[in-house]
């Protein structure tokens, strides 16, 4: 009897550190470029998260939208991510080690969100993505839905506010109008009447669209930035976060101005060859 009890404490004993073991938070390891596990679909809460340093939060939901942090803390078993607005939120981690993140009861649903780290620091305090700094993505990769970012991160809404201009979020159907205006201006070829041959931008289905716009004398003015290719850490979820430019390229990058409320395009450029 006496040595049954004492198997029986001892494999509570080893269930307990099992337990304990599967909780196990190391903040550290926090760090990274964070994917769900599983299917992704819309009604999951996030799909992405990146830890890319203290001050440099971010959290991609399934949806158009994206979350920015200034800050986060770690407080026994407690995330608290803040906001820009000093607005923060708290959620529990089940386990946190190696290349494994576990929320808990997400928003007190009972909800677990299960991630692997696709990026971690080097040595160097770099990111590396398979021995690389970034990885080229295209966007011949993406399905035509997906072709066009509507881009509401505050970083672009603070870039605009620094130049005293007023922000415009546009709506969904805003978008499909842009979008609409645009692809007309390429299929009508009404490029040709202010650009070279060597600049003529590609077909219009073979870019990805970036969509930010402020009012301007009145108008709702939309930027939008088109490119074939981009370089990044995380694909889709870095045209969310900020508009995504370069200096040359050819025309494999491009940029448009449209007076969405006068219905037309009144500027356009594709990059130029260094």
């Amino acid at each position: 009897m006496k040595k049954l009890l004492c198997y029986l404490i001892i494999l509570q004993f080893m269930a307990s550190c099992q337990i304990a073991a599967d909780r196990t938070i190391i903040e550290k390891d926090i760090y990274g470029y964070w994917q769900l596990e599983g299917e992704v679909n819309k009604e999951l809460p996030w799909s992405k998260i990146e830890f890319i340093n203290d001050s440099d939060i971010w959290i991609d939901p399934c949806l158009d939208t994206i979350y920015y942090y200034r800050q986060f803390t770690i407080t026994g078993d407690s995330l608290i991510l803040t906001d820009h607005q000093q607005k923060e939120s708290l959620y529990k981690i089940d386990h946190l080690k190696d290349s494994v993140l576990v929320i808990s009861d997400y928003m007190k649903t009972g909800v677990q969100l299960r991630f692997h780290k696709f990026v971690s620091k080097s040595a160097e305090g770099e990111y590396m993505m398979n021995g690389c700094h970034t990885k080229v993505f295209s966007a011949r990769d993406l399905s035509p839905e997906s072709l066009d970012v509507n881009v509401k991160s505050v970083l672009v809404n603070e870039y605009y506010e620094y130049d005293k201009k007023e922000i415009h979020i546009l709506s969904h159907n805003e978008v499909q109008m842009t979008r609409k205006i645009l692809e007309s201006y390429f299929e009508n070829k009404e490029y040709e009447k202010t650009l070279d041959k060597d600049r003529y931008p590609y077909p219009f289905s073979q870019y990805v669209r970036q969509y930010t716009a402020i009012i301007e004398n009145g108008d709702i003015i939309v930027r939008v930035n088109l490119m074939t290719m981009w370089h990044a850490f995380d694909g889709y979820t870095s045209l969310k976060k900020d508009e995504y430019q370069v200096c040359d390229g050819g025309p494999s990058y491009a940029t448009a101005v449209v007076n969405l409320t006068k219905g037309e395009v009144v500027w356009f450029m594709t990059n130029g060859d260094a």
